[in-house]
């Protein structure tokens, strides 16, 4: 069973309830790079002292106290041991190192029970820490994030605060493709700077997500029927020819037969990037392309 979110979640557009997506102007909302890392989050206690790192699960890990520490020091040294703002706080980011394809690598440094020399985290939030604990904060995000950005703007040995740029300075899509393609980046954030913070599914719209999208169109060489593991009813999986290998395709393709492509038909293949083999990561069926007879080639 999946564990609950310990932070709020950020979401596709298409996931915002429909009365609340119909009021947002997402051109006013900040572009934040979306790091290819695993979600940390460290405490910091009534003391400024490092307290732990836990996942977005809740789960804790060892792996970032050379980041905790560092923040306690930078604390301390610019600020004096009794106005640190590290205080009380919960920090948020991404544990994180940069590099096109090392999501993998950072995932099984990141839980790996012992001290990382090589993760840094690349904060995008800090939340009082009876706020965090309450699961509700109602300051809004650009204030809470003000002097954090501008005190960690450039990269510190260990931490800095996560690129960003002005409300509609460019397309969304765009600059979330242009940042999946230099590597370390598998997206692009909205955050609405008047938006407040509460833990869970992130359906209230303060954190919209952007996802790189490939499409390709290919054709269909194999139809699979398995048992769905919860319903037990037909389950259809598509294979296509993708570059002269074999593609597995299974999300979104419909579960009635009639509506399920047939041998040979070309159809349309969205993906968020390329796996680390080559084919494609994530692989989603979109529909049938009744108006072509071949493939992209």
């Amino acid at each position: 069973m999946a564990k609950d979110y310990i932070i709020q979640k950020a979401v596709e557009f298409g996931k915002v309830k429909k009365k609340i997506a119909a009021t947002l102007d997402l051109s006013t909302f900040e572009q934040q790079a979306k790091y290819d890392g695993c979600c940390a989050i460290l405490i910091f206690d009534e003391a400024a002292q490092y307290a732990g790192c836990y996942s977005r699960t809740g789960e804790e890990y060892r792996s970032m106290e050379l980041v905790g520490n560092a923040m306690q020091a930078w604390g301390i040294s610019t600020f004096g041991s009794l106005d640190t703002p590290l205080r009380s706080m919960a920090v948020i980011g991404e544990a994180w190192w940069p590099g096109k394809g090392e999501f993998n690598n950072i995932s099984g440094e990141f839980r790996r029970g012992q001290v990382s020399e090589r993760l840094r985290l690349i904060v995008n939030d800090v939340i009082p820490l009876d706020d965090f604990r309450a699961g509700a904060c109602g300051i809004p995000y650009g204030e809470r994030v003000a002097c954090w950005r501008s005190w960690w703007s450039s990269p510190l040995s260990r931490f800095q605060f996560a690129e960003t740029w002005e409300p509609g300075s460019s397309d969304p899509q765009e600059r979330c493709n242009q940042l999946v393609q230099i590597g370390g980046f598998d997206g692009l954030v909205l955050r609405d700077l008047t938006g407040k913070w509460a833990v869970g599914s992130g359906t209230t719209g303060e954190i919209i997500k952007i996802k790189q999208k490939l499409s390709f169109d290919l054709k269909v060489i194999e139809i699979n029927c398995v048992p769905g593991a919860k319903t037990g009813r037909d389950v259809y999986k598509l294979v296509c020819e993708f570059r002269g290998r074999r593609l597995g395709v299974g999300s979104g393709v419909p579960h009635k037969l009639a509506e399920v492509p047939k041998l040979g038909q070309i159809v349309e293949v969205e993906a968020m990037d390329y796996s680390s083999d080559g084919l494609l990561r994530e692989p989603r069926f979109k529909g049938i392309r009744f108006d072509k007879i071949s493939p992209d080639a």
